[in-house]
């Protein structure tokens, strides 16, 4: 299958790229032994303009991807975001293409409004949407032909290169990475704990309280040296959501500490991770693991073993183009059951 990828692959930043999905489902493509073509949208919107200005080149954007897929042929298109693109290129797209299917993943989330206006702006416009949000929100996104899924944040062995499961040398005891912004918990939640840890234990905090982010190969090395990390979201209700921090710490066998809330042990067992129900059972859990290696290796070991077998971008890409394409499941998927058509 030839598939056409249409997301942002940072080109313009030089070599300092964050952890990145889209690279991640990349690759998957590559390992199902498909042919990829990837299409930087905001690169190109940038280049094409003489300012250097995104919005600016957002017309002749349109004509690259009509001239791309009139010369590509794809079987498939898979945006990651990608708002950008406007819809009536996809409906152009559809004509020079007519057997072409599209599809889009989405990792934002839900609880923040704008996000589900640009969500509900593709609804009429793709086969199918993927979200790293699950439960009766899909629902309301769904029309009479197109199909809603959830689907896990992936791992991939190039971009998750490490299993700290192993290890025991360590420069940060924990970690947390995140902007903690002053609207959410997690600034006074983070600034609280660190007051306990810090006669206790090296708590590298990147992102928040006044640590600046840390991208590329930087936050790579951050996470090479990092025994036990914190998996906190803007907001911890909502069906399976995480951000794609989960799949960079599970995914480099790094003991991660989860909120015991969103249902997330339908995914991950408490064989696989560390959950709490309170900050005081956090602190103490923290402590415990802290102190108690062995233990500490078995569940983070585990951890990893369960996330890469099961939530590899080679095995999400799978799934997203068997649901989009409405082809008989190769495999079990542990998230299967939250698809919508």
């Amino acid at each position: 299958m030839k598939i056409l990828h249409v997301h942002n692959m940072m080109i313009r930043n030089n070599g300092v790229i964050k952890f990145y999905t889209g690279k991640k489902f990349s690759n998957g493509i590559i390992r199902n032994n498909h042919t990829l073509l990837e299409f930087s949208d905001r690169d190109l919107c940038r280049y094409n303009s003489p300012l250097y200005l995104r919005h600016m080149g957002k017309k002749l954007l349109q004509k690259q991807l009509l001239d791309t897929c009139s010369n590509f042929q794809p079987d498939m298109i898979l945006l990651g975001h990608c708002e950008l693109i406007s819809n009536q290129t996809l409906v152009k797209i559809r004509e020079i293409v007519p057997h072409i299917k599209i599809a889009h993943w989405f990792l934002d989330a839900l609880w923040i409004e704008n996000n589900v206006e640009r969500l509900k702006s593709r609804m009429h416009s793709t086969d199918a949407i993927f979200l790293t949000t699950a439960g009766d929100a899909l629902k309301t996104l769904q029309t009479n032909h197109n199909i809603i899924s959830f689907i896990p944040n992936p791992t991939d062995p190039s971009e998750e290169p490490f299993n700290n499961a192993s290890k025991t040398d360590f420069s940060h005891d924990l970690l947390f990475c995140g902007l903690g912004r002053k609207s959410d918990y997690r600034a006074s939640f983070i600034q609280e704990l660190d007051a306990s840890l810090k006669q206790t234990l090296r708590f590298k905090k990147v992102g928040s309280m006044g640590d600046a982010p840390v991208w590329g190969e930087a936050y790579k090395q951050i996470l090479a040296k990092s025994k036990m990390a914190l998996n906190l979201n803007g907001e911890e209700d909502w069906p399976l959501y995480s951000s794609d921090r989960i799949a960079q710490l599970m995914g480099n066998g790094i003991l991660t500490f989860l909120w015991n809330k969103g249902e997330m042990k339908r995914l991950i067992s408490e064989n696989h991770a560390v959950y709490f129900d309170t900050q005081e059972e956090l602190f103490e859990k923290i402590i415990h693991f802290h102190t108690h290696d062995e233990e500490r290796k078995k569940i983070a070991a585990a951890g990893y073993t369960h996330y890469t077998t099961h939530f590899s971008a080679e095995h999400i890409i799978q799934y997203m183009i068997e649901t989009t394409f409405k082809l008989p499941l190769t495999r079990d998927y542990l998230w299967q059951d939250e698809t919508y058509a």
